[in-house]
Parts: C-alpha cells; sequence; structure tokens
C-alpha cells in the first residue's frame, strides 16, 4: 500500500510552556581544607598590612595640639586659646600633683612661663591664699645639708627677690620664732630677721675696697640711719660693737660734715668710751 498523503501534520499543538525545568540538587562535596601558612607567609602578611597602615597615616592630617573642650593629651602640646583650665578638689592632699623622676641637673617637676617680652607685669608662677596665716606659695627643701635651697631666685638684669607687704620680708633661722621680732616694739620692719645671727652683711673680696657690709639710711630729722640695741640688764653688752683688725683702722668711726662726728650719752655709766691694746 503506498502512504496516504491525505494526512497533514498536526500545527494546532504548540509546545507546553507551564511545566518549568525540575531543579536539581547538586552532589555534595567535601570541605576545602586550607594548606597550613608558613612563618614566611605570616610574617609577610603582616609587613604588608604595616606598610598599609603607614601609607594611610601618612596621607592623612594628624592634629598636633589638644584644643579647647579636649581631654588632656599627654606627651604633645595642648593648647586651649584663650580658655582657662580649671580644676577644683575638695581632698585634703594637693588638687594635683606634678612630679619628675628624672635625677639629672635642671630636672624640673612644674615649669611656669610668661613669654612676652614687653613692658607688661606677667607671671609666670602666679599662687594666692585667702588665710590670715595661710602662704600663696610654699617652698620645702628636705635634703640633706648642701648648697640648695627651698626658694632659689636668679634675677639676671633685675631683682632676685623683690617684696611688698606690711612686712617686706621676714626671716627666721634655725630655732628662732615669729615673737623673737614682734615682741620689742620694732615690728612691721621692711625685713625683719632673727637667728643666732639677725643679720650679717658682707663684702665679697672681689669687690671694690670701699664697700659697706651694712648701709642704713635714714632721710628723717630725727632718723638713724644704724640702731643698734641691746637688751640685758646685766653683763657686759653692746649696742654697736665695731671690730677692725687693721693696724690704721677703727673698730667704729664718726663722721659729720656740719655737727659731731661721734656723740654718747648715758644715764649711769660713760657715754663714749674706748680702749686700746
Amino acid at each position: 500500500m503506498a502512504p496516504s498523503t491525505d494526512m497533514a501534520p498536526c500545527t494546532d499543538m504548540a509546545p507546553r510552556t507551564d511545566m518549568a525545568p525540575q531543579p536539581t540538587t547538586p552532589e555534595p562535596t567535601a570541605p576545602s581544607v586550607a594548606s597550613p601558612r608558613t612563618r614566611r607567609s605570616l610574617l609577610a602578611g603582616a609587613l604588608g598590612g604595616a606598610g598599609a597602615l603607614l601609607a594611610s597615616a601618612i596621607g592623612r592630617v594628624n592634629p598636633v595640639r589638644a584644643a579647647a573642650g579636649d581631654t588632656l593629651k599627654l606627651g604633645q602640646a595642648n593648647d586651649s586659646g584663650t580658655s582657662q583650665t580649671v580644676l577644683l578638689n575638695n581632698g585634703l592632699g594637693a588638687a594635683f600633683t606634678l612630679k619628675t623622676t628624672n635625677v639629672s641637673t635642671g630636672a624640673t617637676g612644674i615649669f611656669g612661663w610668661s613669654s612676652q617680652t614687653g613692658a607688661k607685669a606677667t607671671r609666670g608662677v602666679y599662687g594666692l591664699a585667702n588665710g590670715a596665716h595661710a602662704n600663696g606659695v610654699h617652698a620645702r627643701n628636705t635634703g640633706a645639708a648642701g648648697t640648695g635651697a627651698a626658694l632659689y631666685a636668679e634675677g639676671n638684669n633685675n631683682a632676685a627677690i623683690r617684696a611688698s607687704g606690711t612686712v617686706a620680708v621676714s626671716g627666721l633661722a634655725s630655732g628662732a620664732v615669729e615673737t623673737d621680732v614682734t615682741t620689742y616694739g620694732y615690728y612691721r620692719a621692711a625685713g625683719e630677721f632673727a637667728g643666732a645671727n639677725g643679720l650679717i652683711g658682707a663684702v665679697p673680696a672681689s669687690a671694690p675696697s670701699d664697700g659697706y657690709g651694712v648701709t642704713g639710711v635714714a632721710p628723717g630729722t630725727d632718723g638713724r640711719g644704724v640702731f643698734g640695741y641691746a637688751l640685758a640688764s646685766t653683763g657686759t653688752t653692746y649696742g654697736v660693737y665695731g671690730l677692725s683688725e687693721s693696724s690704721g683702722g677703727y673698730g667704729v668711726y664718726g663722721n659729720s660734715t656740719s655737727s659731731t662726728g661721734v656723740a654718747g650719752n648715758s644715764a649711769s655709766g660713760a657715754g663714749v668710751a674706748g680702749n686700746s691694746a
């Protein structure tokens, strides 16, 4: 039989699209195991990270100062501009302590500096005390005997120490007390000193030959340039005592341009007495 030619192929059967392909489950694989890293590779990685960090630091600008409102940064300059820094403390000890552990000459625990060089009277360090028996600045040296001092001042072209007050300077040597200079009616002097020797004035050997160990000046009409007072009621005491070791010198010498060079008065003895060996 010959094949039939009247049977045309069917064209109305389009392929179905509602049959989505089914997902397939992948076959499980064994986890990968990294090979152990050598010390050389670890070191190379660390150096590479450090280099990247250094490059990053070079590329950015780091602040060099702590400004007002910032925390205090140690090991660098801190600049608060015109803002003051105030620390309040209610403790018994020091509110703030700065200590150096460096033992070299010139090591400094605290340094105050006024950098202006003009005519203004600025202050490198300022201490204030409000109490009647308080001290604005207290200096203390606890070391062994030597050339040190509790307070050392170096004035260079100016006065090393300048003091003003009801008593400008009060000095008490070892063993002396305040009443040693306040009992006898001569209180409130510019300088008050008490000790085994109340005051010693010395002219160094390098000074001019006509120097004065102690100079007293009184411009008043009843003033006394130098006044000596010996308080003991018995014994051989001297209000003023002069000693000269020169063969041509004078223990006490008085000179006046218009009156008496030396005058003495006594209620019960000699007003002026002299003795020569």
